[in-house]
């Protein structure tokens, strides 16, 4: 009697696998019918593309989140005690902690901005957004509640869809926006708001196909691996950069997107006061805020590979010099205050006080002691917007 080959020993075994390939091809076959053919389409009672071709992007924190980020080389210039770490934790909806302390609060306040209200490298209880609730609650003996909804990078239009997806359904009392450089970069560099960027796009192409798989098996198994090859990639391209002639080739871009700063001023001015207009609209109270830079003769203009972003390098590839950037930058300050008067909403001026290199350490960014500074300038002012808004409250009118 013949021994039995492979197949008769393990028969179920190699039925079922049998069975499995050819569910699977017939599977696949009737994807393709219905696919297409239309068949599909018709057959389902669901108008929602099988594979949305574009979404709109909002570029948030993960909610539920506790990420750590190590500070750049750039964040010692201030002298102050630097961490080794700063954490961020994120609330359900992706804001930065700590902020909504209370249940019911009486007040709550929303900040809106880049990473200059973000403060990723300022410890967490030294946030000015957390800051100034406390602050306003010593002074006028309510709760308060503050919401820290700024991200890295994000420009006036993505904080508009920050404040239109996420921020309205919550209903804060007042809304605070400040930023302009983020503005200043996209608008220079792209010439518009709505270019076609990876990053900062606003409408942008959703892959869910066979790349997004292997996207997400890469993040996942050896995402932080990756992630650093890039850097150093990253790293590599900018030191052989004078030799390529990429530096000189982006410090063209600004000239080469066909704008200038009128029109760049045109389109900021437009959006804040879509932001004004919108938070009126839903009886929030708007306030804006000037933006802080340090001007170029008193900040530290080197140190673009340790984290300086108004390195005199760094500046010349986006198309500017220290001076252009600081006259652009003060221009785009005085659109705050003008779309401030014209449309009642309240302005706090932060740029027009004195800061020096230990508030901000790379001339843009705040240091903890920066920190806590412009919580003592804008807790006394929010207070006095509070005073009125509950006044308003008692008398039944109105939000002004």
């Amino acid at each position: 009697m013949q021994n039995a080959n492979r197949f008769e020993k393990r028969r179920i075994t190699a039925a079922i696998g049998i069975g499995l390939v050819l569910a699977v091809v017939v599977l696949a076959g009737f994807e393709l019918l219905l696919r297409f053919t239309g068949l599909g389409a018709s057959l389902v009672d669901d108008p929602r593309p099988l594979i949305p071709a574009r979404d709109v992007q909002l570029r948030e924190y993960p909610p539920n989140a506790t990420l750590r980020f190590v500070p750049p080389p750039a964040r010692r210039l201030s002298g102050d005690i630097v961490a080794d770490i700063y954490p961020v934790r994120t609330d359900e909806h992706g804001f930065i902690e700590p902020g909504r302390v209370h249940r019911d609060p009486d007040v709550t306040i929303a900040f809106l901005g880049g990473s200059t209200t973000e403060c990723l490298f300022v410890l967490p209880e030294n946030r000015f957004p957390f800051l100034v609730g406390r602050e306003i609650e010593r002074q006028l003996g309510i709760k308060v509640n503050t919401i820290n909804a700024a991200r890295s990078g994000n420009n006036t239009q993505h904080l508009l869809a920050v404040l239109q997806s996420k921020l309205l359904a919550l209903r804060p009392d007042i809304v605070v926006l400040m930023e302009n450089t983020n503005d200043i970069g996209i608008l220079s560099r792209l010439g518009s708001y709505w270019a076609d960027d990876e990053i900062f796009g606003i409408v942008r192409p959703v892959d869910r196909g066979i790349t997004a798989g292997v996207r997400l098996i890469r993040d996942a198994t050896f995402g932080y691996t990756y992630r650093v090859a890039r850097e150093g990639m990253r790293r590599l391209i900018d030191l052989l950069a004078p030799i390529l002639g990429y530096g000189r080739a982006n410090a063209q871009t600004a000239a080469a997107n066909g704008t200038g700063v009128e029109e760049w001023a045109r389109q900021y001015r437009a959006s804040l006061t879509q932001f004004v207009e919108t938070s009126r609209a839903w009886n929030i109270r708007p306030v804006l805020m000037t933006q802080v830079t340090l001007a170029g003769d008193a900040r530290v203009r080197t140190g673009a590979d340790a984290g300086n972003y108004l390195a005199d390098d760094l500046l010349k590839r986006g198309g500017f010099s220290a001076e252009s950037f600081d006259s652009t930058h003060a221009y785009f300050n005085a659109i705050v205050r003008q779309v401030a008067a014209a449309g009642g909403a309240g302005l706090i001026d932060l740029a027009a006080e004195s800061w020096d290199r230990r508030q901000l350490y790379d001339g843009l960014h705040f240091s903890d002691p920066g920190s806590q500074r412009v919580s003592a300038l804008v807790a006394p002012a929010l207070a006095d917007e509070i005073r009125n808004l509950l006044a308003s409250r008692r008398g039944g009118r109105a939000l002004p």
